[in-house]
């Protein structure tokens, strides 16, 4: 059955090229702040990714499809690690491959970066959450109980060892290849 909002059936990936992957501007506030609203029980305001516009240590990233912004990702790169400390897909948009697009981007730009490791927090429950991150290579690290104020529910902190093109040129060095 294909979406009437979206003309995609719920299986359909995105290509990446119908998608565009750019850092958040101020215009784009409503939009992000509504997709976090119609996701969480307790959502980040809007005031909170403006201020996330002006962070020296944010990265904050939209995805969008044809003039519409169906997901986003806010990171912080502080010395040699990331935080993501928000990712979100647009209901209508998920499990298309856009919550592994922004991903892929911010952790790109952390390797760039020289970042060394990658963290996360994610509910225990969030099983597709979960899925996404281990398949790209987080690892549980440790656990914060009753960290989601409603609910009580605790968090579990996945971890990623990043490698920087440095530290692939010593490897390949060691290995006689360079």
């Amino acid at each position: 059955m294909t979406d009437p909002a979206t003309h995609l059936s719920p299986a359909s990936r995105l290509n990446r090229a119908e998608v565009i992957i750019r850092r958040m501007r101020q215009d784009d506030l409503s939009q992000v702040a509504a997709i976090a609203a119609h996701s969480y029980a307790e959502p980040w305001p809007q005031e909170s990714f403006r201020v996330e516009l002006n962070s020296e240590v944010s990265q904050p990233v939209v995805a969008e499809r044809a003039g519409e912004i169906v997901g986003f990702i806010v990171a912080w790169i502080v010395t040699d690690e990331i935080e993501i400390a928000n990712l979100t897909v647009k209901e209508t948009f998920r499990r298309r491959g856009l919550g592994r697009m922004l991903l892929t981007q911010v952790l790109a730009l952390a390797q760039a970066r020289q970042c060394a490791t990658a963290y996360l927090e994610v509910r225990r429950s969030n099983w597709a959450a979960r899925r996404l991150y281990e398949s790209m290579g987080f690892n549980d690290h440790s656990l914060r109980s009753r960290y989601y104020g409603r609910t009580g529910e605790e968090a579990i902190v996945m971890q990623k060892k990043l490698t920087t093109a440095s530290s692939f040129l010593r490897e390949e060095s060691n290995d006689g290849v360079v």
